[in-house]
């Protein structure tokens, strides 16, 4: 089982197709992974990423199964893919970078793109 200590590591989740739980990332360093049929928990680290505080704040699912974590202080959103794919990480500049996760569960692949929006008022 993996551990992570502190406080306001995670805010908001949402199920994934396989039917894990995945926890958006608010000031942990990785998304969190619930596997709800065997009780195991997996972090996928982001932090080559994204290393700010106050990361995410809630998670949804789109139409086409893609995880998509809510900006708090995150330059823009994460789109997290479906849990048997390759993990990357698009950022503003277009640089892609691919993550392998490590956990004292299993090692596995995930995959997020990060894009950046602007938004008006």
């Amino acid at each position: 089982t993996a551990k992570i200590g502190g406080l306001g590591k995670f805010i908001g989740a949402a199920t994934a197709a396989d039917g894990r739980i995945v926890f958006a990332p608010y000031d942990a360093n990785s998304v969190g992974v619930f596997n709800p049929v065997d009780s195991t928990f997996e972090l996928v680290d982001i932090t080559s990423q994204i290393s700010e505080d106050y990361k995410f704040n809630g998670a949804a699912v789109a139409a086409d199964g893609r995880l998509v974590f809510a900006p708090q202080h995150a330059g823009g959103v994460m789109v997290f893919g479906d849990v048997a794919t390759t993990t990357t990480i698009t950022t503003a500049t277009d640089t892609t970078t691919t993550i392998t996760s490590t956990s004292t569960v299993t090692t596995t692949t995930r995959s997020t793109t990060m894009t950046n929006t602007t938004t008006s008022t």
